[in-house]
């Protein structure tokens, strides 16, 4: 769906309405979120703080201990995918650009997880979910992880 249509439905107050309704179990943890952008005229470009995976140079990095801009993706065929050598790439070449804020956060693990555990991020990057598109050929890899067990 796109920016115009999803306005349209929260300027005739449906997307509230299916949010709080039928829809609920699909927003889970973002219900107040989404409701609150629609309250405030679902403005297109939200205040949020640029997407950054780490604290910042030299930080530590409590999910993935020692990584920074140089990570690779995962390489091999008996390389075990995980959140910090693939996942977190992944995540910000496709996703970030829309969800590094306050709706469906994913620039970290624990964000991610939460998604995986209630099933919702299969659902969406699936062939014929919402997500697939953006995601592409990288469902792959999104899904092996989610079915090696997401780990860090």
């Amino acid at each position: 769906m796109d920016y115009d249509s999803l306005k349209t439905y929260a300027g005739t107050g449906m997307l509230e309405t299916m949010v709080q309704g039928p829809m609920r179990g699909f927003a889970g943890n973002d219900l107040r979120t989404i409701i609150d952008w629609v309250r405030q005229g679902a403005p297109e470009k939200p205040a949020a703080k640029a997407a950054a995976f780490t604290p910042g140079p030299g930080a530590p990095n409590p999910v993935c201990p020692g990584t920074g801009q140089g990570v690779r993706l995962h390489q091999g065929p008996n390389a075990q995918i995980t959140y910090c050598n693939t996942i977190k790439q992944v995540l910000s070449k496709d996703c970030l650009r829309c969800h590094s804020g306050p709706f469906r956060n994913l620039t970290t693990y624990e964000n991610v997880k939460m998604y995986v555990d209630n099933g919702l991020l299969k659902t969406l990057v699936l062939p014929g979910g919402p997500m697939h598109r953006f995601a592409g050929p990288d469902t792959r890899l999104i899904m092996a992880w989610i079915n090696s067990g997401a780990p860090p």
